[in-house]
């Protein structure tokens, strides 16, 4: 890895160029998190994962932009953000895609992969079409206690969406947004239009292209 952390971390303007092939073979996660780890602002660019988190790790994004490519020595499933045993994982915000290297090709993988016993939460972030060559999903297909609240996604991610978010698909891309909005919320749809009732509990902010 290019970080791993047991303690706490927290990134700051950050960019990482990782991760190393481990003894000329498995390539690492840029960052293994097993404590706790705050990314505010990284810039990620890695051949095979950006983070993985477990073993009781927790990990918050609230920005990050992470490109996930393939190997040059092998062909290792690309996921941006993995999560497994008891790690935690919340996305506030960010960019995560695959990029296809034409030369080494990008072999699979995509942004998320969830297996932990600890929920998985994504509350926002833009989560780009994947030019993986193969097994090329957003979501793999089988996550556990994986929730979406909100984001912009290539793939359909109704199967997590959590109960009061609501799915709007406009050229391809999937956009989930808060059907309730509480005390405090922001709604900003980015130019979708959504048309169906979006309950306002409380003092909220609408901002951006919004269309209700």
């Amino acid at each position: 890895s290019a970080i791993l952390n047991y303690g706490t971390l927290t990134l700051n303007d950050v960019e990482i160029n990782g991760a190393p092939i481990v003894d000329g073979g498995w390539p690492s996660y840029a960052i293994n998190n097993y404590g706790n780890l705050t990314v505010n602002s990284a810039d990620i660019k890695t051949y095979h994962g950006a983070i993985a988190t477990g073993d009781k790790g927790v990990t918050v994004i609230n920005d990050a932009s992470v490109d996930v490519g393939q190997s040059t020595q092998t062909k290792q499933t690309s996921w941006a953000l993995y999560v497994f045993e008891d790690g935690q994982l919340t996305v506030n915000g960010g960019i995560f895609k695959n990029t296809k290297d034409e030369k080494n090709k990008v072999y699979g993988g995509g942004y998320v992969f969830a297996t932990s016993t600890k929920e998985t939460i994504i509350n926002g972030g833009t989560f780009e079409k994947t030019e993986a060559d193969n097994n090329g999903t957003g979501i793999y297909y089988n996550c556990t206690n994986l929730v979406i609240n909100g984001g912009v996604f290539d793939t359909n991610p109704t199967k997590y969406v959590a109960e009061g978010s609501a799915v709007v698909e406009n050229n391809g891309a999937y956009t989930v947004i808060p059907t309730t909005l509480k005390d405090g919320g922001v709604l900003d749809l980015g130019g979708v239009e959504y048309n169906d009732t979006i309950t306002v509990e409380g003092n909220v902010t609408i901002k951006g292209d919004t269309k209700v």
